[in-house]
């Protein structure tokens, strides 16, 4: 973070070819460390094999990344300021900062993250209608064709 903060200017030129990139490397320098805490949590959640924890605080990355790109370009506008990438590393950094509390917060409290269920989730029994099209009783009684394997083709025949 502070390599990147103090040569911001620097690797601007030298790497990117665009010293206007320079403030942009600075803002985006916050991030680091706790996109560092993030990951690391998630690691250890995917480690656990608890995949609730690294999904919920990819959901809540992405929706507060979003959320404050709109959020800044609108109070921007109502100001009459023009709109700039800045705005887009503004949201990276606030999405990441979020998703890193969260993944704090649940890590400290011991919690798993998404512990109920989703109806999505829940086992059907055999018995359930949402599988009566794949039962035997469900399809309509009609002539069969042999299989391929006992003379039939799988293919109509051409005449």
């Amino acid at each position: 973070t502070l390599f990147l903060q103090n040569y911001a200017g620097w690797i601007a030129v030298v790497f990117l070819r665009d010293p206007r990139c320079a403030g942009l490397l600075v803002i985006l320098s916050y991030v680091f460390p706790f996109a560092a805490i993030h990951s690391c949590i998630c690691g250890y959640y995917f480690g656990q094999k608890e995949t609730g924890v690294p999904a919920v605080s990819q959901l809540i990355e992405q929706s507060v990344r979003i959320g404050s790109v709109f959020l800044i370009y609108f109070a921007a506008a109502e100001r009459g300021i023009t709109a700039d990438v800045s705005f887009a590393v503004v949201g990276l950094a606030a999405g990441e900062l979020a998703s890193s509390f969260y993944c704090l917060h649940i890590l400290i409290s011991g919690k798993k993250g998404a512990e109920k269920p989703s109806l999505l989730s829940l086992p059907l029994p055999a018995d359930s209608p949402a599988f009566a099209p794949f039962t035997p009783a469900y399809r309509e009684p009609g002539p069969s064709k042999p299989p391929a394997e006992c003379g039939g083709s799988l293919y109509p025949s051409a005449a």
